[in-house]
């Protein structure tokens, strides 16, 4: 007894000179979506036998899908979105979406193969460049082209569907914006 009534003088002696702080309880912090960085490019066969205005409808109905689906998409205000006929190492790529304040990075390629009118290719990457998954819809085969592009986004849209809200594609939440800014300060 003697034992346990001392433990208590000396607990209250240690409590009352080095009072222990309390923890406030909190809300957990939201963790905010993963925004993604948007790059795309031109192959070679695309600048030589079709014309830049299908590659920019191309990238541009992808984009247009994804920003329905309220897809965080991270933007640069220096550079804006990067479209490119010149081959652009994936780690350049991924450092900017990195400055710009992505988590991953979604390159889309646009080119123009001998037997079809066009061929989309949406890969996406950890910042370490490393491919997460890759998503590939093309069009043609006969005598025209007319709306080769339209019928080749309608396709990818399908296979995207599933990746909405995964790796590479996080969603913004209903009351947060679709375009996140780039973090200022640089």
């Amino acid at each position: 007894m003697k034992i346990t009534a001392l433990r208590l003088i000396v607990y209250g002696i240690c409590t009352l000179t080095f009072p222990v702080p309390v923890l406030a309880q909190s809300e957990p912090a939201a963790v905010k979506p993963a925004a993604v960085y948007i790059a795309a490019y031109r192959t070679h066969q695309q600048v030589l036998r079709s014309s830049p205005e299908v590659f920019h409808r191309a990238v541009a109905g992808v984009a247009e899908y994804l920003e329905s689906r309220h897809v965080l998409v991270a933007q640069d205000p220096v550079r804006k979105r990067i479209e490119s006929a010149d081959l652009i190492p994936v780690s350049t790529f991924t450092n900017l979406a990195r400055e710009a304040g992505a988590s991953s990075l979604l390159l889309i390629t646009v080119d123009r193969p001998k037997m079809k009118w066009v061929k989309i290719t949406v890969e996406a990457y950890d910042l370490s460049g490393t491919l997460l998954w890759k998503e590939t819809a093309d069009e043609g085969g006969g005598l025209r082209g007319k709306g080769a592009e339209n019928k080749a986004l309608a396709k990818l849209t399908k296979r995207l569907q599933p990746r909405i809200g995964g790796p590479g594609l996080g969603q913004a939440p209903a009351s947060e914006k679709k375009v996140a800014a780039a973090p200022s300060g640089r």
